[in-house]
């Protein structure tokens, strides 16, 4: 709240408004460390960006307020096990509550969120077994080892899943097709699986994936930018300036982005739209000499040849007069500009 201001998605750019849509957000996020915690299946390395949010629901937000009211009866959680497992809960709880979604980020899931909360589960378990050995002992009954019956049953259990596991981490390619296995609208996997197969050179492929991305995430920058520059090296680069175009419509305002459009316009001849796509770059990151250039060539390609050696000559002022402007410079004296 302090970096923030307020519970406003600022720094992720999510419009996760409301306050029943921020606690359905937050009770799927903990129903998700639930069920991760005691029933870890399947396993996704990635899942996906944030979007936009479901509908707010009873149950999660039900689940919210439990968890954390949960909090507030810890001090009567003395009896048999309490006292560990509520060391074990409010662990869990408070050391998950960054990445709850109270404040949205930008990827709401993660399996490695558990890793700090787990501590709080094995600490929760390890003291009720211990009270189990304890009360076995009392009475006599399930021998020494009796009450780590559940941890044989468990260990083979998990050695299976990692054996099961592992193989999906080789490469690229196969762990990419896992997270599309269980997730196969995941913007974000399918561009990275695009990117593994155009690697190899297998466009064939790479491509379908991109477009799939792109219309799943027309605003995601990465996936943008990836199509964009596929089209661009297949040749289809009309296809890849009405990419860009759409998704500058559609709000993906990145300098990366508009930055690709405007030199896109500019290898088309469309310099007056380039120049001021340039311009945006150049209002957002004055220091951005490149941008500067590329604005200033567009200038000259449209013959405004003062426009340009006025910019020429702020650069050189600023020590710009390296390789960033020779092209500016080259392109003035070519057009009598010098």
């Amino acid at each position: 709240l302090r970096v923030f201001g307020d519970l406003a998605a600022a720094g992720a750019g999510l419009q996760w408004n409301g306050v029943a849509l921020r606690a359905s957000e937050v009770g799927r996020s903990l129903a998700m460390a639930l069920r991760m915690s005691f029933w870890p299946w399947p396993l996704v390395a990635d899942y996906g960006p944030a979007g936009k949010p479901a509908p707010p629901a009873v149950a999660p937000i039900l689940l919210a307020a439990v968890v954390l009211l949960g909090l507030v009866t810890i001090p009567w959680w003395r009896r048999g096990c309490g006292r560990g497992v509520a060391f074990g809960y409010a662990w869990m709880v408070l050391t998950f509550l960054p990445v709850m979604n109270l404040i949205p980020i930008p990827q709401p899931r993660a399996e490695r969120f558990l890793y700090l909360p787990s501590v709080g589960l094995v600490i929760g378990a390890a003291w009720c077994l211990e009270r189990l050995r304890a009360w076995l002992r009392r009475r006599r009954r399930g021998g020494r080892w009796g009450w780590a019956l559940p941890l044989f049953l468990i260990l083979p259990l998990g050695g299976a899943l990692s054996w099961q596991r592992l193989p999906q981490w080789r490469d690229e390619v196969s762990l990419w097709e896992s997270v599309l296995r269980v997730l196969p609208e995941n913007p974000r996997a399918l561009q990275n699986l695009g990117a593994a197969y155009a690697a190899a050179g297998d466009w064939e492929r790479a491509l379908p994936l991109y477009a799939r991305a792109y219309s799943l995430a027309p605003r995601m920058e990465k996936v943008v930018i990836a199509y964009a520059n596929a089209l661009h090296r297949r040749g289809r680069h009309a296809e890849a300036l009405e990419v860009l175009r759409e998704s500058v419509r559609q709000g993906a305002n990145g300098v990366e982005v508009v930055g690709m459009l405007a030199a896109s316009l500019a290898r088309q001849g469309e310099y007056e739209e380039a120049a001021e796509l340039f311009g945006r770059i150049v209002a957002a990151r004055p220091g951005d000499g490149r941008a500067r250039v590329s604005r200033a060539l567009c200038w000259v390609a449209l013959g405004r040849l003062d426009d340009a050696r006025r910019e020429l000559r702020m650069l050189e002022k600023e020590g710009g007069d390296g390789e960033i402007a020779a092209p500016l410079r080259s392109a003035l004296a070519a057009a009598g500009g010098e």
